[in-house]
């Protein structure tokens, strides 16, 4: 459908999937937002609509075997960010946009796994949160 990119790692000893991430754009509406979280996002305190990079879809493989244990593939969440912020790096060199955008469900592994690589709580709702990052050095 034309939504977002995504970008695939495969296994190259038996080419399954072993894990994924996919990139899109999107607006969000912040007026409701304080004057001061709303220049820290945007840079200006007035705006009413902060444009982001969506990073959506982070995923890697996980494997149940027959005794209710998991094996997850060897890619990890952390790679596959770095990875997704180095191809953010290199669209900026044509369209400007240093903000990251993550939706995720409201689990304290997710939580803590984004809040580790920079991302800040922007909301949390119903069993969802929404984390922003704003790139800067050592991203770029």
């Amino acid at each position: 459908r034309g939504l977002c990119t995504t970008y695939l790692y495969a296994d190259t000893d038996n080419y399954e999937v072993s894990g994924y991430f996919s990139l899109t754009h999107k607006a969000l509406a912040i007026e409701s937002l304080s004057k001061e979280r709303r220049k820290d996002i945007t840079g200006n305190k007035t705006a009413s609509i902060a444009p982001f990079i969506l990073l959506g879809q982070l995923g890697k493989r996980m494997e149940r075997t027959e005794d209710g244990t998991f094996i997850a593939a060897s890619i990890s969440g952390d790679e596959m960010l770095k990875d997704a912020f180095a191809i953010i790096a290199l669209a900026n060199d044509y369209i400007i946009n240093r903000r990251v955008l993550v939706e995720c469900d409201d689990e304290e592994r997710l939580l803590a796994f984004y809040l580790r690589n920079g991302f800040r709580l922007l909301e949390r709702d119903g069993g969802k949160c929404t984390l922003y990052l704003k790139m800067e050095a050592p991203h770029f």
